[in-house]
């Protein structure tokens, strides 16, 4: 994984990496990445809920490297909750754009951390809680494929409370009133 990793921050900060973008259905995406991320959660007794209040528009993406995107963060968010924790995925639809939340209520970012979050090799603070390994790539190449979507991506934390990463990506012009 970490030969991967490597090889798409290179790819993408040198300019070289290919986007095969498709009119895409992301309620599609999302339950395929909950499917994935199942069993970890059960076998950490962490409960894992994806709610769709709003129906999903479609968006213009490379399927593969969003999905990347919402296992990254699906994962993170297990890997960092504490067993008996709860990671909710939920979804704002706007006029020009979906927002996709991905909620935990496990260890939460300091400020500090909050400041190099979506900064390649940087370790944070906060542990995984199942011996799960870390090398400080994931988020970096999260904020960087999601900026090529043309996307926004942010976090909300509380030290002790848990954190909430977000992104947003364009609704595709054939969904769009």
């Amino acid at each position: 994984r970490f030969i991967t990793e490597l090889l798409d921050i290179s790819a993408i900060e040198s300019g070289k990496v290919r986007m095969e973008l498709r009119d895409s259905d992301l309620k599609m995406i999302v339950d395929e990445c909950e499917y994935l991320h199942h069993r970890a959660s059960q076998n950490k007794n962490i409960e894992l809920t994806v709610e769709y209040d709003t129906p999903l528009p479609h968006v213009n993406v490379d399927t593969s490297k969003i999905s990347s995107v919402i296992d990254n963060l699906l994962s993170n968010a297990i890997k960092y909750s504490y067993p008996g924790g709860k990671v909710r995925v939920h979804f704002e639809n706007h006029s020009n754009e979906v927002i996709t939340h991905v909620q935990d209520n496990g260890q939460g970012l300091s400020e500090d951390d909050l400041k190099k979050v979506f900064t390649s090799f940087k370790r944070l603070s906060s542990k995984p809680t199942g011996g799960e390994s870390s090398i400080g790539l994931g988020l970096a190449i999260v904020k960087k494929i999601v900026e090529l979507h043309q996307g926004r991506v942010w976090v909300s934390s509380d030290l002790g409370k848990g954190s909430t990463f977000s992104f947003s990506l364009p609704v595709s012009a054939s969904a769009q009133p």
